[in-house]
């Protein structure tokens, strides 16, 4: 084993270390590992110590090197500096961490692999367990949980872990795990970079801050963790979650999207995709059967709405109701265009609005039904609310329906009108 006494200095370039009934690596003053370094646990060795201690554990057993005591004093500090190296750990009980960084610690990681795969513990087998300080902006870290922090919080442990780069990749299904304390004080994990393959949960030992990073599920978007400027984590098309401003969710996945087009796009027939900002669209299809709450939200569009198949229902949850679809341009004639026999659009609540178009045209033995809401045709120059032509049909039961200059409701080309009470 490598023992470094408080104010020695010790770099270490190569070579094996390991350790039967220790650390094999206790640090209590400056160290730097950086080369062909590799740090394991012998075979068949069940010993629960950590592979690398760097500070203070409190208490004389764990604190003496070479049969000297060196007890911790407020305000000392131990550094560790890791650039590379392979760092295995093995051991038949919990809390054996392959990298622990104790009181006072100060921990800084650029490389290396961590593996504590081998750990046959339960619960707490961590990579990197931190009382301390820890920065890390690279290398590769795996097993049960690759990060657990503690949550005490104080001069001795603040408890913070600072990640701005490097991979995590859980064997049991959490990146996060907690090694004791009650939470509050510095006690944080804050995420600005970096990739993880495993679920970010919430402990009652430490906050989580994200504000950047890739992660492999939106476990992140959980209630009490933060994230960065009321972003969420929306998946891309690598198939990973990066913290982005969501305009739109479905409720019955709990997944984010960038547009209400591409909520609509991964939707299976049934969901309901609620606004939860205001977007701005290009033309996109709806081919299954979905419902969109604007939520008070406006979805700006430039470009036509087409609704090919099933039944697409527009609502407005607010209260007051100021949700509304906006046409503001288009290289068509049409803010919604129903098309094809069965197809079906209902508008329950919301506005759709458009100064520059015909608003909702129904057509190809298509149905649309107006149960509430308003259609505002508002083109000074002439256009219509509502038109029905080619076998389409438009039913009113409710709703407001205004037209500048032309018709509010126009029927043509064995179109059909079934006007209730609007």
């Amino acid at each position: 084993a490598v023992a470094n006494v408080p104010g020695a200095i010790a770099t270490i370039k190569g070579g094996t270390y390991s350790s039967d009934n220790w650390y094999a690596i206790k640090n209590l003053g400056t160290m730097e590992i950086d080369g062909a370094v590799t740090v394991q646990k012998a075979d068949g060795n069940t010993n629960t110590a950590s592979l690398i201690d760097n500070g203070w554990y409190g208490n004389q057993a764990n604190d003496t090197l070479g049969g000297t005591h060196y007890p911790a004093t407020a305000g000392g500090s131990a550094k560790l500096t890791i650039k590379s190296g392979d760092f295995t750990g093995k051991s038949g009980a919990k809390s054996c961490s392959v990298v622990k960084n104790d009181d006072y610690g100060v921990l800084e990681i650029s490389g290396g692999t961590f593996d504590s795969t081998n750990n046959t513990g339960t619960s707490d087998a961590a990579t990197l367990l931190n009382y301390g300080t820890a920065d890390i902006s690279g290398g590769t870290f795996t097993g049960q949980y690759p990060i657990s922090n503690g949550g005490y919080g104080n001069a001795s442990d603040p408890c913070v872990i600072n990640v701005s780069g490097g991979t995590f990749i859980s064997k049991g299904g959490s990146i996060t795990g907690s090694g004791g304390g009650a939470g509050g004080g510095t006690s944080a994990l804050n995420i600005t970079g970096g990739t993880f393959e495993g679920g970010i949960y919430k402990t009652d030992a430490y906050a989580i801050n994200i504000s950047g990073g890739k992660f492999k599920d939106a476990t992140g978007n959980a209630e009490g963790i933060t994230r960065a400027d009321g972003k969420v984590l929306v998946k891309d098309t690598d198939g990973y979650y990066t913290l982005q401003g969501a305009v739109a969710q479905n409720t019955a996945t709990g997944e984010y999207y960038t547009t209400l087009g591409a909520a609509v796009a991964a939707t299976t027939a049934g969901n309901t995709i609620t606004m939860v900002a205001d977007s701005n669209e290009g033309a996109f299809t709806i081919s299954r059967n979905v419902t969109i709450d604007l939520n008070g939200k406006t979805v700006t569009e430039i470009g036509v709405i087409t609704i090919s198949a099933g039944t697409t229902t527009v609502k407005d949850s607010s209260d007051p109701s100021t949700g509304k679809i906006v046409l503001t341009q288009s290289d068509g004639d049409h803010v919604v265009d129903v098309i094809n026999s069965g197809t079906k659009f209902v508008l329950d609540g919301g506005t759709l609005y458009s100064s520059v178009n015909t608003i909702l045209a129904v057509h190809d033995s298509a149905e649309a039904t107006i149960n509430g809401g308003a259609i505002d045709a508002a083109n000074p120059n002439g256009s219509v609310a509502a038109y029905a032509y080619g076998g389409g049909k438009v039913t009113v039961t409710g709703g407001t329906l205004h037209a500048y200059k032309d018709g509010a409701l126009t029927a043509s080309t064995n179109g059909a009108l079934d006007i209730g009470q609007a």
